[in-house]
């Protein structure tokens, strides 16, 4: 397969092609921009983080507000199924439906999706708990809590005890309408008890792109389908995909 360079995409996308393994992540809550604190489900250890097709995964987040008060959601979600396209084309998603996509109807631009393999996966979400009315979209449900890696990839990083960064998705059937400031894309929403089919898009790391990248080193990125792919649930579960590894 001649995979071809990755052109170039606007700053916003960039998180889609993450090319490190970081420290992992504290567990303490972080600020946002509306001075949200925001506590997500306690990490699982052990065997219990690895899930298959038709799991269950509870997910929770608690949103600490200036005034004392909190906001909860839970949500249940199952991964159900995924394949991979040889390249985004083949998938037959309208370009205008992913987020680079999007971006460019939005500012004008003409940036080209890369051209690696495409990974496409099912996934039904469940709230189960959480506001009932959707104020903004900042207090909506956030599809970056998907994110893809490979089996390869995760025995790398823990041998170097490291945590591997987020591969966010660049395709999401729920999506937002994207604004000028890169914002509402990643946005979706589900009123309380209200369950929804969707599916997230990624697509592959060209290797080529970070050969010359100082202390490059190929295991930390998602490059082929032969790698054993699995999707993590906000970096706590990992669902193997069954693609790789056989």
């Amino acid at each position: 397969m001649d995979w071809k360079k990755i052109l170039a995409i606007p700053l916003a996308a960039l998180l889609l092609f993450a090319t490190a393994c970081n420290e992992a992540v504290p567990s303490e809550p972080s600020n946002t921009e509306e001075g949200t604190h925001f506590a997500p489900t306690p990490t699982p250890t052990g065997a219990s983080r690895f899930k298959k097709f038709g799991d269950t995964i509870s997910y929770s987040e608690t949103k600490y507000q200036n005034d004392g008060s909190t906001i909860r959601t839970k949500l249940e979600i199952t991964v159900t199924g995924a394949q991979v396209f040889d390249t985004f084309a083949d998938s037959g998603i309208p370009v205008e439906d992913t987020s680079v996509g999007s971006l460019n109807k939005v500012l004008d631009t003409d940036y080209t999706l890369p051209e690696t393999p495409f990974v496409l996966v099912d996934v039904t979400i469940k709230k189960t708990e959480g506001p009932a009315e959707r104020k903004s979209r900042e207090k909506g449900l956030l599809m970056t809590i998907f994110s893809l890696h490979s089996k390869q990839q995760l025995e790398w990083c823990d041998s170097q005890d490291m945590a591997p960064v987020l591969l966010e998705p660049s395709y999401f059937s729920g999506h937002g309408e994207d604004e000028e400031d890169g914002k509402g894309y990643e946005y979706f929403w589900l009123e309380p008890g209200e369950e929804q089919e969707y599916q997230v898009g990624f697509f592959l790391v060209d290797l080529k792109d970070h050969a010359g990248v100082k202390d490059f080193h190929p295991e930390e990125l998602v490059s082929s389908p032969d790698e054993g792919l699995m999707v993590s649930i906000n970096g706590l579960y990992y669902v193997d995909l069954e693609i790789g590894e056989e």
